[in-house]
């Protein structure tokens, strides 16, 4: 039977001619096809062939007579005994146009799941679905999967749905009860389905979402958890399946000196609506940054991303630097000026008398919006003179940067109202030969553009690095967080603070909160660095600025490099400070032109600054009230 087997499967697999001919070629038969009841059974039930006449491919009728049908199973190169009374050969009689061939499978004696391949045969006749493979188990099994996922592996924060699948519909509704093999492994999970249910004639049952819980950092470590299923159906089993949680803070360092306790992806960039198009043809552009909208899923208004800051802050502007296209002026950047750089949108020149001491200021020569999308701060031994607030020659010019100033009691369009209530943070970091260099992140009340002085406007310094000209070191490696305020008596002021030894090198995350009207909170990366109260008893007799009545305008944002500061070279003379003596040689013998690439040159370089706003923000009383997204 074998070898006959293997000379009429030859035949049975024989392709029919599309072709139609007026007469049957010598030896030529009508063609067969094969269908099957089902290709996915188990144990005691049966399979059923329906072998029918290929009506769509048969010629003119044939002169029929009783003809035989052969059958053979074969699993892994051999017979397959997983059949009850299996009908090897079977005759198709001449008057009929189909039969039915039923093929019933044991009720006992196998496990697991079987591949097993039908074979069909009859000498002379092409046969459509002459071999098909069934499978046979045991049960139907049933596998529970994430939807869309090529593993069970599922990451803190992340959602996902949970899918039960078998190979053919179910005869009925099929109610998978799902247990876990440890009752904390739910904890891990929010909306964790405990039955998911195949409804009659499908094959797939969904869950709802499922979030993989946060768990803030406590426990740093992967999870495996093993789950078993149940159904009320004796030939339906469901495989036990695990469910790995990915704990995203597992790689992770320090609080204090890895940015990703911030944001997940902190490079990622936000863009505006208003900039779309040109923002995704500029050389900063990549996958994952996240649109400003607020009808976007992340936008303007949306939560905080970070699990331990979204049930408080929501987003209200950020500003994002990027190289983007020039508009109908032949540069393929904008803004670009006679100095080759590209100047920040929505930022301008802070040339105060206090900032030009010691250096005259010139964004233009001294700033720049890298392809890259970085804002670049640097200073250069390059004469110029200093103006607006200040005058007289300068042997040094810098960058010195501010936005959210308010004048004559209005905002410019892209600025942002800095209050009570409001979350500043800034993605920066400082390089290059620092000595004597103060560069520096903070706020300055804006009622100090009226009528009110510092200290008495306040003042917030988000971070400050003072690069001392002895015990270099040493100094490169602290930033301050300071709050400046009150009513002097001689010199004095409420300054407290608080200073971190990290890499400022690095990429970091300053942030402040100005969290109501009598607190305020500091914070580096992840870790709350101090807060500083109204209440505190070694100020609390000066006037405390950091309220929406004595700032009715807010706050404005600041970016300096204070070169040559007091703090860090001690009193000089005008004359000391052109002299250099304060600063690294190697910075002093750089050209101009060397100091826009040169490793060596002091700068001070920002990704990016995002404000969010808590429950007690408010544009109440304030004047001129633009906040707009921003690049």
């Amino acid at each position: 039977m074998k070898k006959l087997f293997i000379f009429l499967g030859f035949f049975g697999l024989v392709a029919c001619s599309d072709d139609k001919t007026e007469d049957l070629l010598p030896g030529q038969k009508t063609p067969l096809e094969v269908t099957l009841n089902s290709t996915s059974l188990c144990r005691g039930e049966t399979l059923t062939a329906t072998i029918r006449f290929n009506k769509s491919d048969e010629g003119p009728a044939e002169a029929r007579t009783d003809f035989q049908l052969y059958f053979e199973t074969i699993e892994d190169g051999a017979p397959s005994d997983l059949f009850a009374n299996f009908p090897s050969e079977v005759t198709f009689p001449a008057d009929k146009e189909q039969i039915t061939v039923d093929f019933p499978i044991k009720e006992s004696g196998f496990t697991d799941e079987h591949k097993v391949k039908l074979w069909v045969s009859a000498e002379g006749r092409a046969i459509t679905g002459a071999a098909q493979t069934i499978t046979i188990g045991e049960y139907h099994y049933i596998t529970v999967s994430v939807k869309g996922a090529a593993s069970t592996d599922v990451t803190e924060g992340q959602t996902f749905v949970l899918q039960a699948e078998i190979a053919e519909s179910a005869p009925e509704d099929l109610v998978v009860t799902l247990k876990a093999g440890d009752d904390s492994a739910l904890a891990d999970f929010e909306n964790f389905p405990e039955t998911l249910t195949i409804e009659a004639g499908e094959t797939v049952a969904e869950s709802a979402e499922v979030t993989v819980a946060w768990d803030n950092g406590e426990t740093q470590e992967d999870h495996v958890w093993n789950f078993t299923g149940t159904v009320g159906n004796e030939k339906y089993m469901v495989n036990a399946f695990t469910i790995t949680r990915i704990d995203s803070d597992l790689a992770k360092g320090e609080r204090l000196l890895d940015e990703r306790w911030v944001y997940d992806y902190p490079d990622r960039a936000f863009y505006s609506k208003t900039f779309e198009e040109k923002y995704k043809v500029c050389p900063s552009y990549k996958e994952g940054d996240m649109l400003m909208t607020k009808n976007s899923t992340f936008g303007l208004g949306s939560k905080h991303p970070n699990r331990s800051l979204s049930e408080t802050w929501t987003l209200l502007n950020a500003l994002e630097f990027h190289a983007l296209p020039g508009a109908n002026s032949g540069s393929t950047r904008y803004g670009v000026n006679e100095y080759g750089n590209c100047k920040p949108f929505g930022m301008a020149d802070q040339n105060t008398k206090a900032i030009q001491e010691t250096c005259y200021v010139s964004n233009d020569k001294f700033s720049n919006v890298t392809d890259e999308g970085i804002l670049r701060l640097w200073a250069a031994k390059d004469p110029g003179n200093a103006t607006g607030g200040g005058s007289g020659s300068r042997e040094f010019g810098a960058a010195a940067l501010y936005s959210s100033k308010i004048g004559n009691n209005t905002f410019a369009p892209q600025n942002t109202l800095i209050r009570v209530g409001t979350r500043v943070e800034v993605r920066a970091r400082v390089s290059g030969a620092l000595q004597g260099f103060n560069y520096a992140i903070w706020l300055m009340g804006n009622s100090n553009n009226k009528t009110t002085p510092w200290p008495q406007c306040g003042e917030i310094d988000i971070m400050e690095n003072p690069v001392f000209t002895s015990n270099v070191a040493g100094t490169i490696n602290t930033v301050h967080q300071t709050l400046h305020y009150g009513t002097p008596v001689g010199d004095a002021h409420a300054n407290p603070t608080v200073n971190k030894v990290i890499k400022p090198t690095d990429w970091n995350i300053y942030w402040v909160e100005i969290v109501d009207e009598s607190t305020i909170v500091f914070g580096i990366n992840g870790e709350k660095t101090a807060t500083f109260t109204k209440t505190n008893p070694n100020f609390s007799s000066y006037q405390w600025p950091f309220n929406n009545t004595d700032n009715v305008n807010g706050f404005h944002f600041l970016l300096t490099a204070g070169l040559a500061a007091e703090w860090a070279c001690g009193p000089l003379s005008l004359e000391e400070v052109n002299a250099g003596g304060w600063a690294a040689s190697e910075f002093l013998n750089l050209t101009y032109e060397q100091t826009k690439t040169s490793d060596l040159t002091p700068r001070m370089e920002i990704d990016w600054v995002r404000f969010w706003i808590n429950e007690n923000y408010t544009t109440e009383g304030a004047g001129g009230v633009n906040n707009v997204a921003l690049f």
